[in-house]
């Protein structure tokens, strides 16, 4: 990390490590496993920080698909954390916007649980599944209004492994049918940041 750099200048990055900590499906989580992957995750921010790494940002990341009581239980600590996300798979039909409230996402219990843990706060993945990507709007009219309905989050991130080939994933944009040119439309969005519109004057001014 201390040699990521660019004219000269150490570049930022997010460290996003240990993902959708509270869930129950990767090696690293689990609640038999929580005390361990805590102290693990400020071991190595320990660690970095010892080393001289000064560019880092460290970012704490929950799976919120189902409601969790005690998500602050993964909280490391003030001390260890610059930002808070939640990652987000929807199977079911998402609601109109604008019109649609918080009571009607399921994710709503847990975005309202870890803003209070007084971190800034994004999405680093919003995705849809299965018929849902073919929706008209999915992509360019809903996402924006994930982020309407979620005031408190600084930046949105979405997940699409996008595919070519016209073989179906379940996670991504439809091959034809529309969909396509719904992510177009997203991306031409002005709130959309794409590789394009990142210039190193952004960082450095």
């Amino acid at each position: 990390l201390n040699d990521l750099t660019l004219d000269g200048v150490k570049c930022p990055v997010i460290l996003r490590w240990f993902h959708e900590i509270n869930g129950e499906f990767f090696w690293w989580n689990g609640s038999d496993r929580r005390v361990d992957c805590v102290q693990m995750f400020k071991d190595l921010i320990d660690r970095l920080k010892a080393q001289g790494v000064t560019n880092a940002l460290y970012s704490l990341n929950f799976e919120v698909s189902a409601p969790d009581a005690n998500i602050a239980n993964w909280y490391l600590g003030d001390d260890y954390l610059d930002f808070v996300s939640g990652d987000f798979y929807s199977k079911n039909a998402a609601p109109t916007y604008p019109g649609a409230t918080v009571g009607r996402m399921a994710e709503a219990q847990e975005y309202t649980r870890i803003l209070a843990m007084g971190k800034p706060f994004y999405w680093a993945e919003i995705g849809y599944q299965y018929t849902m990507n073919g929706h008209a709007g999915q992509w360019a009219k809903n996402t924006g209004g994930d982020m309407q309905l979620f005031p408190g989050a600084c930046m949105l991130g979405l997940w699409m492994p996008y595919s070519g080939t016209g073989v179906l994933n379940g996670w991504a944009p439809w091959v034809g049918g529309g969909s396509e040119a719904d992510v177009s439309l997203m991306a031409a969005d002005r709130r959309c940041i794409t590789r394009e519109r990142v210039t190193w004057d952004d960082f450095t001014a």
